[in-house]
């Protein structure tokens, strides 16, 4: 952890944007997978 609480703030950012990114996909992509077994 200390690495990343050392890094400047906009690597921070770029960082947390691109987490925030991938997570949103993942729960995403959860959403639609569970539609298509609701509908089998």
């Amino acid at each position: 952890m200390g690495v990343a609480e050392a890094a400047d703030e906009r690597a921070r950012r770029e960082s947390t944007g691109l987490v925030a990114a991938y997570l949103q996909w993942h729960v995403e992509r959860g959403v639609r997978s569970l539609r298509l077994v609701e509908r089998a």
